[in-house]
């Protein structure tokens, strides 16, 4: 986590909105994939 987001790598915090988590999971399926931590706050 010490490294931060990256093209893989994406936070989300827990808000109960998960419009923009599907969004995340929509680019990373259409890419390279991902890590996408829900809960972590930058």
């Amino acid at each position: 986590m010490k490294s931060g987001e990256s093209e893989t790598v994406e936070f989300k915090k827990s808000t109960g909105e998960w419009k923009e988590i599907v969004e995340t999971i929509s680019a990373f399926a259409n890419k390279k994939g991902g890590v996408i931590l829900v809960g972590v706050d930058e």
